[in-house]
């Protein structure tokens, strides 16, 4: 094992950090306020799959079942990776675990936490797509979705949970490390890295041309969903169908919080690989918005859809929905 100095601004047995004490500050609160955020999302997510579930025959007529399991895996994902991203990098960036990370060795438990930060990062993006290609197929191909849908979604769940633990194959032998983060975090703010890796790699060389590569084409499936779905509410007249257009309009705007994250993940992206020494930076950037943008889906999901209002749901009732599922999507 290295010794500590070799460990890239390790605070493991350095007296400054072990006698370190806790403070509420402002990354604790801003910390406090995206979880609570988080929180109000999944109230909504659980919600919605109460209410999907406890009426299946209406429920599948207005939602397609794969779009619906599409999205429940992705919004799992993002709770997951939300989850994973706290324990390893924003929890210890407010000092709460300084001291205790201080007093331990570096340690392979502390590299599952990181290696499960990885892991949900790859299953959030992964799901995301998932759910923008069901979407975009149930749309294009409204008497052939079940078909394609079917397999594409038994195909790809498989693929899309597997792979990370694949292309993270160098980091099995290392361990975790908690290290100061640099500017504009000070003093007793933390991160988990690691070291001793496989081969002594450092960066996973899928990562970068995965995280602007996957965001690219949800960008481009959700931006062609809103112009489709923009083109087929101009179609419908005035009054026509309540039903069809709240759908539309569920569509659109879940399509919207989709795509934000993924813009600025890639702006993201290209920063940090120009400039390296602005990690920083980017965690008080990134955090917020994912976690507003991923929980707003289930919360705009909720209070859009013709399925979970009320008022729309005796329209619903009482005007049999045709088989066809573009008029009536899903957002």
């Amino acid at each position: 094992m290295p010794t500590f100095p070799e460990l890239v601004m390790s605070v493991h047995n350095d007296s400054r950090y072990l006698n370190y004490e806790f403070k509420m500050n402002t990354v604790s609160w801003c910390v406090l306020g995206l979880s609570a955020c988080v929180f109000l999302g999944l109230i909504c997510f659980i919600r919605m799959a109460i209410i999907y579930c406890s009426q299946p025959s209406m429920a599948t007529k207005a939602i397609h079942p794969h779009v619906f399991k599409s999205m429940v895996i992705m919004q799992l994902s993002h709770y997951i990776f939300f989850i994973t991203d706290n324990l390893a990098f924003r929890v210890p960036s407010t000092g709460f675990v300084t001291a205790s990370c201080a007093a331990m060795e570096p340690n392979h438990y502390l590299k599952i936490i990181y290696l499960s930060q990885m892991w949900g990062t790859y299953w959030s993006m992964f799901s995301s797509l998932l759910f923008s290609i069901i979407r975009m197929i149930v749309y294009v191909t409204p008497t052939r979705h079940a078909e394609w849908s079917s397999y594409v979604f038994y195909t790809f769940i498989p693929l899309a949970f597997f792979s990370p633990f694949g292309i993270t194959y160098f980091m099995y032998p290392a361990k975790g490390y908690c290290r100061q983060w640099g500017s504009p975090l000070g003093f007793g703010s933390v991160f988990i890295s690691y070291t001793e890796t496989y081969d002594e790699i450092r960066h996973d060389i899928f990562f970068i041309p995965l995280t602007l590569a996957v965001p690219l084409l949800i960008i481009i499936n959700n931006f062609a969903l809103i112009v489709m779905a923009v083109g087929y509410s101009k179609t419908l007249k005035r009054g026509q169908s309540l039903f069809k257009q709240s759908s539309q309009l569920s569509l659109i705007l879940t399509s919207i919080a989709m795509t934000v994250p993924y813009i600025t993940s890639g702006i993201l992206t290209a920063v940090v690989i120009s400039y390296p020494d602005v990690n920083a930076y980017v965690l008080f950037i990134r955090s917020p918005i994912t976690d507003i943008a991923q929980s707003s889906i289930p919360i705009i999901f909720y209070l859009t859809h013709p399925l979970f209002r009320k008022k729309i749901q005796k329209v619903y009732v009482a005007n049999v929905i045709p088989s066809t599922y573009r008029s009536n999507l899903h957002s």
